[in-house]
């Protein structure tokens, strides 16, 4: 229904949905939406789910960009917003949580400046009332953590994402952040 409504072939979508293996996608809302724009936009959809990933989280800065101007040349700090959304997930991995607190924002992100660029990031939002620190969606969180760990060898990420010394166990708040990096690697 939701393709009718926006025009566009529901056989081609799908047949793009199954090539991606993103078939999980399209029962969150959030998602459907969202690959749906992508398929209107470009007739294609992205080849792996870290690419799709990695597209939306790219065009949600490019989109904040436009409605920036407290900040000069918020479009250039691309990779600086990135790399800096992409620790805090990573610490909010490690703390097995979906959210931080402004004291842990400033442990994980030290610098002044990098803090202030992610207040004008919508893929992350404070919570007003509770103060927290939260991903508009667990997945981006997890797909920004994982692309952290993408950039260490495996011998540091074992120690991270499972039990005992023997590693024979990953913890399951680790589960789709190491599907996400299987997929980036």
């Amino acid at each position: 229904e939701y393709t009718e409504k926006k025009k566009i072939n529901f056989t081609s979508f799908l047949q793009e949905i199954k090539r991606s293996h993103i078939d999980e996608l399209l029962w969150i809302p959030f998602y459907l939406k969202i690959l749906v724009e992508i398929f209107k936009q470009n007739s294609r959809l992205p080849e792996t789910k870290a690419s799709l990933f990695d597209q939306l989280i790219r065009a949600r800065i490019d989109l904040d960009g436009k409605y920036q101007t407290t900040i000069d040349d918020f479009a250039e700090k691309q990779d600086d917003i990135l790399n800096t959304l992409e620790y805090i997930a990573l610490g909010m991995e490690s703390l097995g949580r979906n959210f931080i607190v402004d004291d842990e924002l400033k442990k994980i992100i030290p610098n002044r400046e990098k803090r202030k660029l992610i207040k004008y990031c919508t893929a992350i939002n404070k919570d007003a009332q509770s103060n927290n620190w939260q991903f508009e969606h667990n997945t981006i969180q997890e797909f920004l953590a994982a692309k952290v760990l993408a950039r260490h060898p495996f011998s540091q990420i074992k120690p991270l994402v499972s039990f005992g010394t023997d590693y024979s166990k990953i913890k399951p708040s680790w589960v789709n952040t190491l599907s996400f990096l299987i997929d980036i690697s």
